[in-house]
């Protein structure tokens, strides 16, 4: 049986969540020197579609 690639997929929330909490506190842990140049005022913002099967993902 194979996995549905859509936009309503319902791990596509713990994936931003999972990012908004832990990609800030694991750069500055692994990457300072990149954790340096980011805005971290702004919020990320999401775009949909650019992992969707047109990619080749």
């Amino acid at each position: 049986m194979s996995r549905s690639r859509n936009p309503g997929n319902q791990t596509d929330p713990a994936w931003k969540i999972a990012i908004e909490l832990f990609l800030e506190p694991f750069l500055l842990l692994c990457f300072p020197a990149v954790h340096a140049l980011i805005d971290w005022s702004r919020a990320p913002q999401f775009r949909a579609g650019l992992c969707g099967p047109h990619r080749g993902v």
